[in-house]
């Protein structure tokens, strides 16, 4: 038997708890900075005040952590095509706003 990881494992997250502890403190971090409550983020609401900072949540989430689209999806009580969908218009907005990317930064320098 060898003792070398198989190669399924390199793509496994390496510390499920860190995901889950550091997916809870980007929506705290994106809550607190958008002041919404934190329950604004796994709501269905369509108002762009609460839209935006969830899929700048989504953004950061699939950024800074090894969680996929479904497992974000999850975490916020979405479908993961809602959440591929944030991710790429998140990311479309960070290259023209450079506001956006002042924030979007400031947020992954605080995980």
């Amino acid at each position: 038997m060898s003792t070398q990881p198989s190669i399924i494992s390199q793509y496994l997250p390496q510390d499920p708890k860190r995901s889950s502890r550091n997916s809870q403190k980007v929506i705290d971090l994106v809550s607190a900075r958008y002041f919404l409550e934190r329950g604004a983020m796994q709501g269905h609401s369509n108002e762009w005040q609460t839209c935006k900072p969830r899929q700048i949540c989504m953004y950061i989430l699939r950024e800074t952590t090894n969680l996929s689209f479904t497992q974000i999806g999850k975490i916020l009580g979405m479908n993961h095509t809602t959440v591929i969908h944030g991710v790429r218009k998140v990311a479309a907005l960070r290259l023209l706003e450079p506001q956006l990317d002042e924030i979007i930064t400031e947020i992954i320098n605080k995980i």
